[in-house]
């Protein structure tokens, strides 16, 4: 019988901690247990940088069909996973214009609005789609006022705030 040396072991019991941490971080923001199965949840963490927080999700539907857009804390993922192809695209809070959330019955409208282009997903899931444009609104509000890095930007000056 071949014994598996301990790295090994310890490698992949870090890479399923850090799936089951990153589940868990899903389900507090608001996702479902029919978002955590959809395909583009699986692929997730192919794409996040091992020091990335997930800080909101959203998931529903597109033009494209299933599609996912997942906002950081560095960055927003657009994630279109199909069985033979997938399609991710990162997009920096610099260029996010504007974010609206439009609700009619038990169904949602996301448009999220960008210098690059602008995505639109169609939605059930409330509380993902509420605290996703918080955290968005948030981090908008930081970047007009200039103080995404610690830095808050007066008429003519910049003073380092922290």
């Amino acid at each position: 019988m071949q014994t598996i040396p301990a790295k090994l072991v310890t490698t992949r019991l870090s890479e399923h901690d850090r799936k089951s941490d990153m589940y868990y971080r899903l389900r507090e923001l608001g996702m479902s247990l029919w978002g955590l199965m959809k395909s583009e949840t699986h692929y997730l963490p192919r794409i996040l940088h091992d020091d990335e927080e997930i800080c909101g999700v959203i998931y529903g539907h597109s033009k494209l069909g299933s599609v996912m857009l997942v906002a950081t804390d560095r960055r927003i993922v657009f994630l279109d996973k199909k069985p033979l192809f997938f399609n991710d695209e990162d997009i920096s809070y610099t260029v996010v214009s504007g974010i609206t959330l439009e609700w009619v019955g038990v169904s949602g409208t996301l448009k999220l609005y960008t210098k690059l282009g602008n995505f639109k997903i169609r939605t059930m899931n409330g509380k993902a789609a509420r605290i996703f444009k918080d955290y968005l609104d948030k981090r908008c509000i930081e970047h007009r006022n200039g103080d995404e890095y610690g830095y808050t930007t007066y008429r003519n000056s910049t003073k380092k705030t922290g």
